[in-house]
């Protein structure tokens, strides 16, 4: 097979084993939990252009399940549950998050929460305001989503968060979600590969 046979096949073979999804909410650093409430906690987003989920996470320690929900919102307060997943088991390697596969489930251009449930004493959350040994990290998927705030309900009502946490701009470590690239953005990998390999072959003629 030739070079750009190669790069190709490989960039086919990224795409179907989704390799490329992306989890979304993360810590810079592993860290216990430091927050044991009775608690709903939220993290209002915008998607800007559309994303595919495919799974829901949630920080734990795996000793109890942690329900995580997907909210489609019409205002800081109401809006409809697309996705909810009970998040159970061992958080990932070298993280505080596990995960359940959901969907897909696509997100078109508007305002979300993701929500956790915490109602456990023995599984808390993390909070970057309580011992700060770690910072939440939102990641934009290069301009994919925006961050729209920190909601919280104390006590928890099994509903969407709607008390604006102003303490810190990413006040949770909770409820997070990975998504995978949309059909676009697989094209435009595989043509950045091709492109690779068709400047890698020039170079290999004037070379010869």
């Amino acid at each position: 097979m030739t070079k750009l046979g190669v790069l190709v096949a490989a960039a086919l073979a990224f795409t179907a084993t989704g390799a490329s999804a992306a989890t979304v909410i993360t810590l810079s650093n592993p860290t216990p939990a430091n927050q044991f409430l009775d608690l709903d906690l939220g993290i209002n987003f915008t998607v800007n252009s559309a994303v595919t989920v495919n799974s829901l996470g949630a920080f734990t320690n795996g000793s109890s399940p942690i329900t995580v929900t997907l909210y489609r919102l019409t205002s800081t307060s109401t809006g409809t549950a697309v996705a909810s997943a009970s998040v159970t088991g061992l958080p990932d390697v070298g993280s505080n998050y596990a995960f359940t596969s959901i969907g897909p489930v696509l997100l078109t251009a508007g305002l979300y929460q993701i929500n956790a449930r915490y109602n456990n004493p023995a599984n808390g959350n993390y909070n970057p305001n309580s011992g700060n040994t770690a910072t939440v990290l939102f990641n934009t998927l290069g301009g994919a989503l925006s961050f729209s705030g920190s909601y919280y309900n104390f006590p928890g009502t099994d509903g969407i968060a709607s008390t604006l946490d102003t303490v810190s701009q990413l006040s949770y470590g909770a409820g997070t979600f990975a998504v995978v690239p949309e059909p676009a953005t697989w094209g435009l990998l595989i043509a950045g590969f091709v492109m690779v390999g068709v400047a890698a072959r020039r170079r290999a003629v004037l070379t010869a």
